[in-house]
């Protein structure tokens, strides 16, 4: 599986992404062997380094990474340049070059939606990585008028004059609003007072944030055109695509991926799994991680070893590896079917059997616990390790390269867990609150 190509969307929070379902629809369209997840980072800084580190392809970035992350890009597009935010970075050896596809998906969105940008005033609410991409979209396409609102009037000022618009102060929003053919939000909530304000007719409104839907919107307002976000989310990364694979995607493809995405949601689920490498801290995360948010926690190896009274490692040495795979996948097995609010922690080649993810993915959020091989080894005795104990660095290597694909394609999310256990707990515990919030 040498020519495995892994991408991911890099953000925090980061859970509620919908691009995953995107390019892992396309990837299996177009028979790639490439699989897209999900990074959990603290930073921009850091979500670059992690993808160094796993040899990634691409990586698209969400807030508040867009704008951070142009500082660490050498090559960048014209339109990252103009914009001052990043969406897209490639990987090509050592070497970064930086996207922005923003521009692209806010104007297909409109145009999709029958919505033309020439001649028109619009407002553009937020000038964040968004917001910017959103102006420096309605520039190119010939806006009458634009005007930026952003909460602080000084960034608002700032992005207005290198991308040659008008800006304004959010005080006067709700009076601007009333003269403008366009209105795009591009903050974290979209502003509801609006439900219920006076509209100009036909006023067109995209929204950036495509978590919240707001479908009773247009039942309100009913001369008032509503566009969901995931029109945007769905060019952009329609765009990206083709710049990661040089491969172009079919009018049919596109609306295809549309009509399933608009009914593809993010659901809760009741327990979590931490997969990865030996020596990634999966029993000493999970069990922080468990105490955090008062849920169970079991560690398969533990219970295996409990169950036949031998260590791994005696096991593998007296019974073989194939038959504890199979002890290991029926442990899995019977552990899902009774365990709810519980926390697992899986041992290195557990996701090497299909049936086993398959089953994992239904009931549990899968994190791809992430630590460079050798730290992952520093923190491991060697002999107490089957896989390990009598082999060479590079059959070591090996081995870590051979899994990557499988901890990839078993993912919902990737975090690194380099720094202290705590912490890491920490971070993965506020993001699962996303998905009991959104």
């Amino acid at each position: 599986m040498s020519d495995f190509k892994l991408y991911a969307v890099a953000g925090n929070p980061i859970i509620f992404s919908q691009s995953p379902y995107i390019y892992n629809t396309l990837f299996k369209q177009f028979n790639m062997n490439a699989y897209y997840t999900r990074f959990l980072s603290n930073s921009a800084y850091n979500a670059l380094k992690m993808g160094k580190e796993m040899k990634l392809c691409g990586l698209n970035l969400t807030s508040p990474f867009k704008e951070q992350a142009v500082q660490f890009v050498l090559k960048i597009s014209p339109e990252v340049k103009r914009i001052k935010a990043v969406n897209l970075i490639i990987f090509r050896n050592s070497h970064l070059s930086g996207f922005n596809t923003d521009s692209y998906g806010v104007i297909q969105a409109l145009n999709t939606n029958q919505v033309s940008v020439q001649g028109k005033k619009c407002m553009v609410l937020g000038a964040g990585g968004a917001g910017k991409a959103a102006v420096y979209g309605l520039v190119k396409s010939k806006a009458a008028q634009i005007i930026l609102i952003n909460r602080t009037l000084s960034k608002a000022k700032k992005a207005a004059h290198y991308l040659g618009c008008d800006y304004a102060p959010i005080e006067q929003m709700e009076e601007i609003i009333l003269e403008c053919d366009i209105f795009i939000s591009c903050i974290p909530q979209f502003p509801t007072y609006l439900y219920h304000q006076k509209l100009p007719l036909n006023l067109n409104i995209l929204n950036a944030n495509y978590k919240n839907s707001i479908s009773e919107f247009p039942a309100k307002q009913k001369k008032v055109k509503y566009i969901s976000g995931l029109d945007w989310l769905l060019f952009q990364a329609f765009l990206s695509f083709r710049l990661m694979t040089d491969v172009d995607v079919s009018k049919k493809t596109k609306e295809s991926i549309k009509k399933k995405l608009a009914n593809n949601r993010n659901v809760h689920k009741s327990n979590i799994a931490l997969i990865g490498f030996m020596g990634t801290g999966k029993t000493s995360i999970g069990r922080a991680l468990a105490e955090k948010i008062n849920a169970n926690f079991l560690d398969i190896d533990q219970i295996i070893e409990n169950s036949e009274g031998l260590c791994i490692n005696e096991i593998f040495r007296k019974k073989g590896e194939k038959k504890f795979r199979e002890m290991e996948k029926s442990f899995i097995t019977k552990a899902l079917q009774h365990s709810q609010n519980t926390v697992f922690s899986l041992g290195g080649g557990a996701v090497l059997d299909s049936n086993t993810v398959k089953e994992l993915r239904k009931s549990c959020l899968v994190i791809w616990l992430w630590t460079p091989l050798k730290e992952a080894l520093q923190r491991t005795n060697v002999q107490t390790r089957p896989l390990l104990s009598d082999s060479s660095q590079d059959k070591i290597k090996q081995l870590h390269v051979s899994r990557m694909p499988f901890y990839a394609k078993a993912s919902d999310l990737v975090v690194s867990s380099i720094g202290k256990i705590n912490e890491t707990a920490q971070s993965i515990k506020n993001e699962i609150n996303q998905t009991i919030t959104h």
